[in-house]
């Protein structure tokens, strides 16, 4: 037999669901750990990309001089030039993206109390269907 109070928070989760919160409930689905490692890792990956391409438009621009002096400069001052940047920005990446993800993690956790009330509610109603209360 169907109940108006398992109707009713059943409807209210499913409203819940249906509007913009279906996208930070599935990001909820994973650990703070774990949505801040992925988050930063994929920030990681971009700026090395970004850095990357910006160091390959750099050298062909520079290649005819590269090139020429080849033989008399030292590859490990051009090494360093490019290295040392990278690090600090990685480092400054990967600080400010923990910072921000554990900040975001945190702040959609309690948006969703509304959400994770009416799902302890329906739980709390099956146990008390279950003992026949």
């Amino acid at each position: 037999m169907v109940s108006e109070e398992k109707v009713r928070i059943m409807t209210k989760i499913n409203h819940l669901e249906s509007q913009e919160k279906r996208k930070e409930i599935k990001e909820l689905r994973y650990k703070k750990f774990g949505y801040t490692a992925i988050h930063t890792l994929e920030n990681v990956l971009l700026i090395s990309v970004a850095y990357i391409l910006i160091a390959l438009i750099f050298v062909y621009n520079r290649a005819n001089y590269l090139i020429s002096t080849a033989f008399v400069k030292n590859y490990m001052s051009y090494i360093r030039l490019v290295i040392i940047p990278y690090g600090v920005i990685s480092i400054i990446v990967i600080i400010s993206s923990v910072i921000y993800y554990r900040h975001k993690y945190d702040r959609q956790l309690a948006g969703l109390q509304d959400y994770r009330d009416a799902l302890n509610e329906l739980e709390e109603y099956y146990e008390r269907e279950k003992k026949g209360i």
